[in-house]
């Protein structure tokens, strides 16, 4: 009992100190870190997993939306009160963080069988018409062009798990740029 009391403690202190490197979680702003720690929590990822590791990935992915004037939203197993996947093993995040440029969505799923997350995100930007147009035409150099009329454009970045959407109307229009990956728990 002993031994399972102190693993717990050990367990609970390098989780909260960020695993092997505390400083390189130190060092961003108390709001990010509950935010991170949140979302670990929500996908209940467990404890023999790689925390620093983890926590590294997520911040890497989402730390650009995070200025600061951000707030964040969010479902996940545990906030869908009458599903039958509340106590599912694969575990998911649906987060939107609205900052003062634009917002994004996250969606995290975690499969714990195999220890990997699958993350995808969906970035949206409103402008003018020709800023719209002008970031059209300079993606549009870098990617391939799937999707296209009058007003609306659909880009795929080759090989990559990667599109960038463009709609126009008179005055103004809209981006959205969205990108998937994958990254281990362990």
């Amino acid at each position: 009992m002993k031994k399972i009391v102190l693993f717990l403690i050990i367990s609970i202190n390098i989780f909260a100190l960020g695993g092997k490197n505390p400083q390189k979680f130190s060092v961003i702003p108390k709001e990010q870190k509950s935010l991170i720690n949140k979302i670990i929590s929500e996908l209940d990822i467990s404890l023999d997993s790689d925390f620093a590791k983890v926590r590294k990935k997520i911040y890497s992915y989402i730390g650009f939306s995070l200025g600061t004037r951000w707030f964040a939203l969010w479902n996940s197993n545990t906030t869908a009160d009458d599903s039958r996947f509340k106590n599912s093993s694969v575990r998911f995040v649906d987060m939107t963080i609205v900052n003062k440029r634009y917002s994004v969505n996250f969606i995290f799923i975690y499969f714990r069988e195999v220890n990997q997350i699958y993350l995808t995100s969906f970035e949206n930007h409103i402008g003018s018409y020709d800023d719209v147009l002008k970031e059209y035409k300079k993606i549009k150099s870098k990617e391939e062009e799937k999707y296209n009329t009058e007003n609306s454009a659909l880009l795929k970045k080759k090989d990559y798990m990667k599109t960038t959407t463009f709609l126009l109307e008179n005055n103004g229009g809209f981006i959205q740029y969205k990108d998937s990956y994958t990254f281990d728990t362990k």
